[in-house]
């Protein structure tokens, strides 16, 4: 896994062939943006009754935690994990909506709350678990054409086939512990858990929490 200088986080795959990270959570089953966000983000409320230029200016960019509706006509304006614009805040006024679900980061950050999950999300083409396991897919065999059915076993031979690898007891402990996770340690292969700690531990990072690995650590 890395992180270029646009803040976008990679998984690369046998160095030379890479994708957004977020395709690969899509590919695990968190299909949706909004499913993605949840691994990283709580949500909290904030009220606009009485929020004034500035406090509905600093909503810009942030992720909407929920769907806005039309009441008169059924219409869904804004979805799930939109991220917040001029157009949005529109919209919010009109609805005459007084208080919006937001996601945010509650853990104290020095460098501000990262835009790593929200950029990969852009630069990521895949929108749905099938896209996403057709796009690892034709990474993995390119020229073939795939079902889902398919495309799924491949990735499970990739990441989570004893007959590919083996941790062993001691690779496991050492993630685990790297990583804050209890997965026992008989299970040898990676797990879906273990993604998801990967990337939030990157998230960490670049929040300013936690500390980098040194090759030369003796």
């Amino acid at each position: 896994f890395t992180i270029d200088i646009n803040d976008v986080c990679y998984v690369h795959i046998d160095k030379k062939k890479k994708f957004p990270a977020t395709a690969l959570l899509r590919a695990l089953g968190y299909s949706t943006d909004a499913e993605v966000f949840q691994l990283f983000y709580d949500v909290t409320e904030v009220r606009l009754a009485k929020a004034d230029d500035k406090a509905k200016a600093d909503l810009v960019g942030r992720v909407i935690a929920e769907e806005l509706v039309d009441p008169a006509t059924g219409e869904v304006l804004v979805e799930e994990a939109d991220e917040i614009d001029e157009e949005v805040l529109g919209i919010l006024e009109r609805l005459g909506v007084k208080k919006v679900k937001v996601y945010y980061s509650s853990r104290p950050a020095t460098r501000g709350e990262s835009p790593l999950v929200k950029n990969t999300i852009k630069k990521d083409p895949t929108e749905s678990e099938e896209d996403a396991l057709f796009a690892i897919y034709s990474l993995l065999r390119p020229g073939e054409a795939p079902n889902v059915e398919t495309a799924r076993i491949a990735l499970d031979r990739v990441f989570f086939s004893p007959k590919r690898y083996d941790l062993g007891r001691v690779g496991r402990y050492k993630i685990n512990q790297r990583l804050g996770l209890s997965v026992p340690k008989s299970t040898t292969v990676l797990t879906k858990d273990d993604f998801v700690a990967i990337i939030r531990h990157l998230i960490d990072l670049s929040e300013g929490r936690g500390y980098t690995d040194d090759i030369d650590h003796l």
